[in-house]
Order: structure tokens, then sequence, then C-alpha cells
């Protein structure tokens, strides 16, 4: 008999639980913009709070302009840029942006620039209520 550890027993349910919600997430090409164009400010070192959508727990993202295409992350997943277990590879279907952390918040205006600047999206210039 394969025991399987719940956490990973919960990712298996990712796809059934995407279609729950009420508007789609995020798609994978918009992923790796933001991801190019955050990874492009000169200097930034931060992290964004995510949830997976299979977990309760919320989890640091790593955001650092040492990040790499087909490196760190790739054109449907990331891999070990998101704290807690299990690490390594998460798909982007996976991620719920959640919220910004206070080192993320020192960087806004860089980023509202590069965003504004490089994206025909906006994802990160409202306020979390």
């Amino acid at each position: 008999m394969v025991t399987v550890h719940k956490m990973e027993f919960s990712r298996n349910k990712t796809n059934r639980l995407i279609r729950a919600f009420a508007s789609p997430l995020m798609s994978n090409a918009k992923w790796v913009k933001l991801l190019g164009v955050l990874s492009s400010i000169k200097g930034i070192n931060c992290k964004a709070t995510v949830k997976l959508v299979w977990d309760e727990n919320p989890r640091d993202l790593r955001i650092d302009d040492e990040l790499e295409y087909n490196f760190d992350y790739y054109a449907q997943s990331m891999e070990a840029m998101i704290s807690g277990y299990p690490s390594g590879w998460y798909d982007y279907k996976e991620i719920e942006w959640h919220s910004e952390t206070s080192t993320y918040t020192a960087y806004r205006a860089k980023i509202k620039l590069h965003l504004s600047t490089q994206c025909r999206f906006y994802c990160l210039s409202k306020p979390h209520n």
C-alpha cells in the first residue's frame, strides 16, 4: 500500500479546485511576463504572499533580480520560488496571488512603473482591503 502525504493528495485535486473559482486565474503567459518584468527591476529583492489553490496556508513567493527564465521559472511552472511543503515545482495554475508583503511594498513605485511601461495588464496596483 502506497502512503500519500496529505499535501500531495490535496495537490492532485488542483484542476477540480480551479474550476470552482468565480473568475479565471492568471494565465501562464501572464505569469511569465510578470516574472520577467519583476526580475528586470535592478536590485529588487522582496517577497509577495501567494496561496496554492489546494492549500489553506499562505506562502512567500521570492522575487529578485536574479530570477531567470528557463532556470527559475518556465512556460508553465516555477521552481523553488515558493516557500513551504512540498518544495520544488509549482504550475502557475496552482498559484493565487494573495497580497503584498512589507518588502514588496517598498518596491511598489518601481514595480508600477515597470508594469505600466512593459505590460498590457496591470494586476498589482490596487491596494488590498
